[in-house]
């Protein structure tokens, strides 16, 4: 497969014909997600996605790309556009749309440099949406490919399950702390829920953790230190309208903290 690096257009590259790939739609998409394997290691450009779209005239938008129960963190985020052998692209990138907070419900935009690359100094990625504009046709064939740069060390590829969804995060500002709480889906049992403290949030340590129900808290029992994994009711799940930890560290620490939960069968 030959590819051409394109800034704002392509050229054909050969007559030949393959099978039409996924169109980008012209508007967001909240409910077109594609989940990501946020996986990157020190020092290097990370590749998220690498595939090929049906672009259409104007302005078009890529799937929500969705790390799911473990955010990217990354120093950079990059977004290039390539061309196939047999297809044609006149596409630029226009924007790099972003979550980067648990508790965020619209996205950031950031508009790359010409490189394509928009720079995040320790930054936490939850969702990306790439916007991509083009006039010179009805329609483009381009490779989207999408990269982040890790921060720190990279991350841990195994980590957590794909069987927790984010239920938010807490606001955590530094000291001891005897309750914090974070609103949950009452109609669904928690088997068990992680919480997982940024690297950047040195010295920040869970004292307690537990489930509220009816004004009631209900301490669950911590199965794995190492994931600050813990388990409701003996694995078999409760209902519950939040869930709550007792914490302690500097009293200059001020953290979003995610919580990921894993429901009852």
């Amino acid at each position: 497969m030959l590819r051409s690096a394109l800034a704002t257009f392509a050229v054909v590259l050969s007559t030949n014909a393959t099978a039409a790939p996924a169109s980008l739609s012209s508007t967001l998409d909240l409910a077109n997600v594609q989940m990501v394997d946020s996986s990157t290691k020190a020092d290097q450009w990370s590749v998220w996605i690498d595939d090929e779209y049906t672009i259409q005239r104007g302005v078009s938008y890529s799937p929500v790309f969705d790390f799911g129960a473990r955010p990217a963190h990354v120093s950079a985020v990059k977004a290039e556009l390539f061309v196939n052998r047999g297809a044609t692209c006149n596409a630029a990138i226009y924007s790099i749309d972003l979550v980067t907070n648990p508790n965020q419900r619209l996205f950031d935009r950031y508009y790359p440099n010409r490189e394509g690359v928009v720079e995040l100094p320790d930054a936490q990625i939850y969702q990306a949406v790439v916007v991509v504009e083009q006039s010179a046709f009805m329609t483009s064939r381009c490779v989207l490919k999408v990269s982040g740069l890790a921060a720190d060390g990279g991350t841990d590829p195994t980590d957590p399950s794909e069987d927790f969804e984010l239920a938010g995060a807490l606001s955590y500002e530094g000291g001891f702390r005897s309750r914090i709480e974070l609103d949950v889906n009452p109609e669904q049992k928690i088997a068990q829920f992680m919480v997982r403290i940024p690297e950047f949030c040195a010295g920040v340590e869970v004292l307690e953790a537990g489930t509220i129900s009816e004004g009631f808290f209900d301490a669950a029992r911590l199965v794995d230190a190492a994931k600050s994994l813990y388990e409701v009711n003996g694995g078999a799940g409760s209902r519950a309208t939040s869930v709550a930890l007792a914490m302690n560290g500097p009293a200059g620490a001020v953290c979003d903290i995610p919580v990921y939960v894993k429901y009852a069968d």
